[in-house]
C-alpha cells in the first residue's frame, strides 16, 4: 500500500493541472554572512507549500550535491531508508493531544561553509528523483491494474491506458561574491536563470533558459505547448492560481508580483517513437515525462 501512494503521489506531480493537486519537489536553502564569507543551509521540499510540509522517502532521492561556479561538485550524502515510516504516513496522537499526531522525519539539510579559498561566482544546490517507470491498464477481464511495468513486461492486457517513464529535478542558486550566469549540470529538463536571483524585487522580470536533453526548449505540438508555471508564498500558494510564462526558442519570463519564496516549474511529456526515442523506451514505454523546479527569494 505504501508504494503505491508513493506512485500515486509522483504521477500526480507530473499530471498535476496546477500545483494544487501536486506535489512538488523543491530544493530550499538559507543563506547566512554571520561570518563571511558566510554559509548556507540546503534542503529537500517535498509537497504542497513551501517550504514543505511532507518528507521525502530517501529511496526515491537519486542525486543531491552542490556544484561550484566551475561545475565541480561536492555529493550530500543520505541513505535510501530515510523516511521510510513518514511515506507511509505512520504517527501516533497521545491521550494529551488527541487534536494531532506527529510525524517524525528528515528534510536532508545539510549546510555548506564557504571560505576564503571558495570561487567567486554562482553556486547550484541540485537534486533529481529517480527515473520511475508506470503504467495503467485493463486485463481480459476488464479490471484495472497499475504497477511499475513496461510496456513488453504487461502480458495480460486488454488496453494500456497510461505507460511512461518521468523523472523529476530541482535546483536553487547562491551567489559567492559576484553573481555569474550558471552553466548546465546536465539534467535531463533544466532550467537556468538569466536572472541575477539574489537580487530580484517584486514587479521585476524573471528570465530562465530551459533545456531539454542540453538544447533548448521548443514547442512541440505532440505533447502541447511547453510553460513555464510560478507560484509564490503570498501569490498563488493556495493553488487557485499562479502566474504562467510561454516558452519560446527556450527561454520563458514572468513578472514577479509579491514577496516571498517563489517556485517556478516545467512540467514536459512527449511520445516515444522510434523516429525520436528516446531509443531504450522504444517498445517499453509509450510516454517520457519530465517535472523541474528552481526556487528563489523575492524581496519587497
Amino acid at each position: 500500500m505504501k508504494q503505491k501512494l508513493v506512485l500515486f503521489i509522483l504521477l500526480l506531480t507530473l499530471l498535476g493541472a496546477n500545483h494544487a493537486s501536486a506535489h512538488n519537489f523543491f530544493v530550499n536553502i538559507t543563506e547566512s554572512m554571520a561570518h563571511p564569507p558566510g554559509s548556507i543551509v540546503a534542503n529537500i521540499g517535498w509537497g504542497h507549500a513551501m517550504p514543505m510540509d511532507d518528507f521525502l522517502q530517501g529511496d526515491m532521492l537519486d542525486t543531491y550535491a552542490i556544484y561550484d561556479p566551475g561545475l565541480k561538485k561536492m555529493d550530500f550524502p543520505f541513505s535510501p531508508d530515510t523516511n521510510k515510516a513518514a511515506g507511509g504516513n505512520e504517527g501516533k496522537s497521545t491521550a494529551n493531544f488527541p487534536g494531532g499526531k506527529m510525524l517524525a522525519g528528515d528534510a536532508y539539510a545539510r549546510k555548506v561553509l564557504f571560505n576564503e579559498n571558495s570561487p567567486q561566482g554562482t553556486y547550484q544546490i541540485a537534486a533529481s528523483i529517480k527515473k520511475t517507470q508506470f503504467a495503467v491498464w485493463t486485463d481480459q477481464q476488464g479490471r484495472e491494474k497499475w504497477g511499475r511495468k513496461t510496456l513488453d513486461q504487461i502480458k495480460d492486457a486488454k488496453e494500456v491506458k497510461l505507460c511512461w517513464r518521468f523523472q523529476s529535478f530541482a535546483k536553487a542558486f547562491v551567489p559567492v561574491g559576484a553573481w555569474s550566469e550558471p552553466k548546465p549540470v546536465g539534467h535531463d529538463l533544466e532550467m537556468i536563470p538569466l536572472t541575477d536571483l539574489s537580487k530580484v524585487r517584486v514587479g521585476d522580470e524573471v528570465e530562465f533558459k530551459v533545456l531539454m536533453l542540453g538544447q533548448p526548449l521548443e514547442a512541440d505540438f505532440s505533447s502541447g505547448l511547453p510553460v513555464l508555471e510560478a507560484y509564490g508564498e503570498q501569490y498563488g500558494a493556495d493553488g487557485n492560481y499562479g502566474l504562467q510564462g510561454r516558452i519560446s526558442k527556450g527561454i520563458a519570463k514572468i513578472r514577479v508580483t509579491a514577496p516571498g519564496k517563489w517556485l517556478a516549474t516545467v512540467r514536459m511529456r512527449k511520445p516515444v517513437t522510434k523516429e525520436d526515442g528516446p531509443a531504450e523506451l522504444v517498445g517499453k514505454a509509450l510516454e517520457v515525462g519530465y517535472n523541474t523546479t528552481v526556487t528563489f527569494f523575492v524581496r519587497q
